[in-house]
């Protein structure tokens, strides 16, 4: 099963690729919010930590001491409660959006679907709008003046450093909530030691010491956040100590990324093939500057079977 939602449901509506009338009318929202939004904002993933939620453990397990709960214990009082964990999880998806990211970050509008790892797990993926976020289509120079106000916008929201690199790795205990933290500092080094580093998809990476757009090696425009460690991913200082498991927010800074993403996890059920990328090389280097983003997702949609 799959998720997809946006701000003019407030609730994720599940669906199946299968039943095409479904999937038909996500795709058509999707091409009718780029087209009166134009480009998202960031690209959003949220992940579960479903064996460390201590607000999760009161509800599977009410009658015992959470904190002195093995992981063997947890692992399988998540495993023996598949519905009651799904759905803490949705309620969770739901309320972080409804009462942090929509007021505080002020989210226009959002677009996002679930999908569930092969342990059952599940994780959002998604895109936001931001109300007041610049226009990055504007950018046409990295050494230009707006690509450093870009570049200044993005980095209040987007973080790759570690408050604390010397932080030795957290033990795999069960997190603390955020209403008990003493020390906000040593909370978000322990969380980032916790759920933000990674070893793989291109990681490590280089260390910066500024935000700031660079071309990367296929001459497009990628943008660079200041990094003090080559392992953290990244993340939203607030959002991750809200969220308590790990993030991803990533701007999105053309229409080449947003379409990439797009197919990548709108189609992530069907089996990748040869073709498939074929079609996607195909659409994006067929696409001009002047092609708006609605435009190269309705041939996007159009070409792919549904």
């Amino acid at each position: 099963m799959k998720g997809l939602a946006s701000k003019s449901t407030l609730k994720i509506v599940f669906g199946s690729r299968k039943y095409s009338v479904s999937w038909k009318a996500r795709q058509k929202e999707l091409t009718a919010m780029v087209e009166q939004l134009d480009l998202p904002t960031f690209f959003i993933t949220l992940s579960a930590a479903d064996y460390h939620w201590p607000d999760l453990f009161r509800i599977l397990a009410p009658e015992s001491d959470i904190k002195s709960l093995s992981e063997k214990e947890r692992k399988q009082l998540v495993q023996d409660n598949p519905i009651i964990v799904d759905t803490f999880f949705i309620k969770r998806v739901e309320a972080l959006f409804e009462k942090v990211l929509i007021p505080k970050f002020i989210v226009n509008d959002y677009w996002f679907r679930v999908e569930y790892q092969h342990r059952g797990s599940p994780h959002v993926h998604g895109v936001i709008w931001l109300d007041g976020a610049p226009d990055v289509q504007k950018i046409e120079n990295i050494e230009d003046e707006i690509a450093d106000e870009v570049a200044k916008y993005f980095s209040e929201y987007v973080s790759t450093e570690h408050p604390n690199p010397q932080q030795e790795p957290a033990l795999k205990h069960i997190l603390v909530e955020f209403c008990e933290v003493v020390d906000e500092k040593q909370d978000l080094a322990e969380l980032v030691n916790k759920v933000q580093m990674h070893t793989k998809f291109g990681y490590p990476k280089e260390l910066s010491d500024r935000t700031k757009f660079i071309i990367d090696d296929k001459d497009n425009i990628e943008l660079e956040t200041k990094k003090n460690h080559p392992r953290v991913n990244r993340y939203n200082k607030n959002l991750l100590q809200i969220w308590r498991a790990n993030i991803d927010i990533s701007p999105v800074i053309s229409k080449e990324r947003l379409i990439a993403y797009l197919a990548k996890y709108i189609t992530k059920s069907e089996n990748k093939s040869v073709q498939f990328q074929q079609l996607l090389n195909e659409i994006i280097n067929s696409s001009n500057e002047n092609d708006s983003a609605r435009r190269v997702i309705q041939r996007l949609f159009i070409k792919f079977p549904g």
